[in-house]
């Protein structure tokens, strides 16, 4: 499994490249017996589901009078 660790996660200073590291994460079972990773040393992980709907209402945000912000075929480096 690999995932993308969080905004703000800081990883140990002498980690190397394919070398693991020890952190502490907590994980929250589900009703169907899954489980998701919440957080990892205490900084929230964003479920894809979250990022997805953040990225969705950002492309729906309008200026005043009506105006799109901006074009959804416009990806943005932020």
């Amino acid at each position: 499994m690999k995932i993308t660790l969080p905004e703000g996660f800081e990883i140990p200073q002498n980690t190397r490249p394919g070398e693991p590291f020890e952190s502490v994460a907590v994980i929250t079972p589900s009703e169907d017996g899954s489980f998701s990773l919440s957080s990892l040393d205490g900084v929230a992980l964003v479920e894809e589901e979250e990022m997805e709907d953040e990225t969705e209402m950002e492309g729906n945000m309008e200026m005043e009078g009506g105006e799109e912000m901006a074009d959804p075929e416009i990806r943005l480096p932020f």
